[in-house]
């Protein structure tokens, strides 16, 4: 078995009410259909998409981020995409779901630069306020940038890291 990536399991509450200071600021919207090629070129020159196997995680389990899986979270609308400057900055993978804290938004997978990152971590929690959810959980790539990012969109971090490991068939 080799590691392939690390996560780390972040959580928090969603903002009911966004900071002043958000206002004006660019905030992520939903990908559609016709975003699938810039999704796709951006995951290609990503710093972050290798170092983390090119994995999404969903409940404890890793999916290979595919275009067919970006097709389907694209209709499920499941894809929050930050564009700047004219160019795709930023996304993330996201969807609900329900446990023993109620219902919660799962980020599962993010990439970025650390402005962007945090940008829409913190938007994605303004956003998930309006959907009626206790919490926001993330689990996010074990990278310093992405960790810092989220802790600065007001994130907590136990300091557990989760590796991913796979297994070569022979």
């Amino acid at each position: 078995m080799r590691q392939v990536a690390a996560y780390v399991p972040m959580h928090a509450s969603p903002v009911i009410t966004p900071s002043k200071r958000q206002y004006g600021v660019e905030t992520p919207t939903l990908a559609t259909a016709a975003d699938i090629d810039d999704i796709i070129n951006y995951l290609n020159v990503s710093n972050i998409f290798p170092a983390v196997g090119g994995l999404y995680y969903q409940s404890f389990t890793a999916f290979s981020i595919t275009s067919e899986l970006l097709t389907e979270k694209i209709s499920a609308q499941q894809i929050y995409i930050l564009r700047r400057w004219d160019r795709l900055d930023g996304l993330a993978i996201a969807e609900p779901g329900a446990g023993r804290g109620g219902k919660y938004q799962a980020i599962g997978y993010i990439d970025g630069t650390t402005e962007s990152i945090s940008l829409i971590a913190y938007a994605l929690r303004t956003r998930f306020s309006e959907l009626d959810l206790e919490s926001v959980s993330a689990n996010v790539p074990d990278l310093i940038m992405v960790r810092d990012a989220f802790v600065g969109a007001e994130y907590e971090w136990d300091g557990q890291v989760f590796y991913t490991y796979e297994r070569s068939l022979e």
